[in-house]
């Protein structure tokens, strides 16, 4: 697996990605929700983001995105090729590059999301109401 910087052209399985791993990885909030989302996300959000990729063979398997600085807005692996270390790669190089730290927002009640930062030394730093009326936990990670 290598991975690399997000490259315009990478726009299209990007998106997908995301959409069917959205869905996959939230089946308590309506499809649909994502699917109004996806506009934003292909048009503006993804275009913008600072974005790293992980491919293998040349081919974009997973991803994540920076939102503002020390925050991850997105972490996203496509549904075949989930558990095969490439959520951790990325998590592992937006470690490297983040100076105080990372912030990341995942819904309670995805379990999966939650281990998996839990795992890798996150947090609950607060907890609030998102999408669709469900909590969402802000958790932390600190450099030692």
């Amino acid at each position: 697996m290598e991975l690399r910087n997000y490259e315009a052209s990478d726009l299209e399985v990007v998106g997908a990605v995301w959409l069917t791993s959205v869905i996959a990885s939230h089946p308590f909030i309506e499809e649909d929700y994502w699917i109004k989302e996806y506009r934003t996300m292909y048009h503006e959000f993804l275009p913008a983001a600072t974005t790293l990729v992980a491919t293998v063979d040349g081919a974009v398997e997973g991803f994540l995105s920076f939102g503002k600085e020390g925050e991850i807005a997105a972490l996203y692996v496509a549904v075949c090729f989930q558990k095969k270390g490439h959520g951790t790669a990325l998590l592992n190089r937006a470690k490297e590059l983040a100076q105080s730290g990372l912030l990341v927002s995942v819904y309670r009640e995805n379990e999966r999301a939650v281990a998996f930062f839990t795992k890798n030394g996150f947090a609950i730093s607060q907890t609030s109401t998102g999408a669709e009326g469900h909590e969402t936990l802000q958790m932390e990670w600190k450099p030692v």
